[in-house]
C-alpha cells in the first residue's frame, strides 16, 4: 500500500508542476491524467476533456468508493479489462445480434428494419461496462462478473435493456429515439437492478452453450 501511495503522490505532484491540472480540474480527469503519465501518453497539449472508457471507468468508480488511491488501482485494473474486450469486440458484436434474434425476435427484426442496429454504441457501452447507461450502484455486481474474466455478460446486459424497455423501443423509429429512451433510465436504480439480474440470470442460463463461447485467440 505505501508504494502506490508513493506512485500516486508522486504522479499528482508531477501533473501539478507540468500544470496540466489544477485544483478546478474533476478528479475524473485527474485520475486519467495521471494514468497517461504513468503510462507515457501524455504529451503537451494533451486534450484531458477527450471522451474514453478510463474516464467513463473512473466516474462510476468515484461514485461508489471514497479512496482516491484505491480508485486509480482499480481503474487501472478495469482499463486492462476494457482492453481485453475491445479485442474480442468483433465476436462479441456478432454474438449480440445472434442471441439478440434468438431471445427477441420482434426486437431484432425491429432495429434491423429500421436500421438502428448498426447505429448502436456498442462497443462504447462494451469497453466502459456500460458506464453512464446505468446507475453506478447496480453496474457493480456486473463489473464483478467481468473482474472473472466474463466478458460476454455485456452482451447479456444490452440484450435484457432493450427487454425491460421493450414497448418503447418498439415505438423508436430512429437512432437518436431509441438512444433518448434508454438515456432515460440512467438514473433509475430500481429498473437498472431489474434489469441486471436478469442479465445475470440469462447469462447464467446461456453461458455453456458452447455456439455462445467466445474463441481464445491463438499466441
Amino acid at each position: 500500500m505505501q508504494q502506490r501511495i508513493a506512485v500516486y503522490d508522486d504522479l499528482l505532484r508531477a501533473l501539478q508542476v507540468m500544470g496540466t491540472i489544477d485544483d478546478k480540474t474533476p478528479k475524473n480527469r485527474v485520475l486519467y491524467a495521471m494514468w497517461l503519465l504513468e503510462t507515457k501518453q501524455l504529451c503537451l497539449g494533451f486534450d484531458l476533456q477527450q471522451e474514453c472508457s478510463f474516464v467513463n471507468i473512473t466516474e462510476v468508480l468515484l461514485q461508489v468508493f471514497e479512496n482516491d488511491i484505491e480508485i486509480y488501482w482499480m481503474a487501472k485494473g478495469f482499463h486492462v479489462l476494457s482492453e481485453e474486450i475491445r479485442e474480442e469486440m468483433g465476436m462479441l458484436l456478432d454474438l449480440t445480434e445472434t442471441i439478440l434474434e434468438k431471445e427477441d425476435n420482434g426486437i431484432y427484426i425491429h432495429l434491423k428494419q429500421c436500421d438502428i442496429l448498426p447505429g448502436l454504441p456498442l462497443a462504447k457501452w462494451y469497453s466502459s461496462f456500460f458506464s453512464g447507461v446505468l446507475s453506478e450502484l447496480a453496474l457493480i455486481r456486473i463489473w464483478d462478473k467481468i473482474c472473472g474474466r466474463s466478458n460476454k455478460i455485456v452482451i447479456f446486459v444490452f440484450i435484457e435493456i432493450m427487454r425491460t424497455l421493450r414497448r418503447r423501443v418498439l415505438r423508436c423509429m430512429d437512432l437518436k429515439s431509441l438512444l433518448e429512451c434508454i438515456d432515460s433510465i440512467k438514473d433509475e436504480q430500481e429498473t437498472a437492478d431489474m434489469i441486471v439480474n436478469k442479465a445475470i440470470e440469462l447469462w447464467q442460463q446461456n453461458k455453456g452453450h458452447k455456439e455462445y463461447n467466445i474463441p481464445k485467440q491463438l499466441n
